[in-house]
């Protein structure tokens, strides 16, 4: 009887650990998640801003043909997709497909942010990429409603 009433707490207390153990698991797991989707975008931030100094030259003067070659050239280096979008929300350069075949982007989230407050972000599904994707955007001229915008 005694050894009846042992295994019982036995098996209610290893329930209860493993419990505990599988619940702790995914709370860390979800942290870990945000953790690293956080500093993926102050990376993405960081480098959207660099990027956006880099270009301005060739965006002030209109230089298109430069600001694609540029646009890949940084894509390339930094293994990521870059976008150049003008203050009317056309695309002037991507370093993945033909700027000239896509849509206007002026209404998307990540967008219209950079446009209010200098910077944007958003998640979704790229109907080009056909994947979800995270993107950031800053504008170049920060302040100005009609600035140039980098997305990545």
């Amino acid at each position: 009887m005694k050894n009846s009433i042992i295994r019982k707490i036995i098996s209610v207390c290893t329930v209860l650990i493993l419990t505990a153990i599988f619940t702790l698991s995914i709370f860390v797991g979800f942290k870990i998640r945000d953790h690293y989707k956080s500093n993926i975008t102050d990376k993405l931030m960081d480098n959207a801003f660099l990027i956006g100094r880099s270009l301005e030259p060739s965006i002030t003067f209109q230089e298109k043909e430069k600001i694609q070659i540029e646009t890949k050239e940084i894509s390339q280096k930094l293994g990521v997709r870059v976008t150049v979008i003008a203050g009317n929300g056309s695309v002037i350069s991507d370093s993945e497909e033909d700027s000239d075949l896509m849509e206007n982007h002026g209404m998307r989230h990540e967008i219209k942010s950079a446009k209010e407050k200098g910077y944007g972000e958003s998640e979704r599904f790229s109907d080009t990429l056909k994947m979800n994707m995270k993107y950031v955007a800053v504008a170049i001229k920060e302040g100005n409603s009609n600035s140039e915008i980098i997305r990545l």
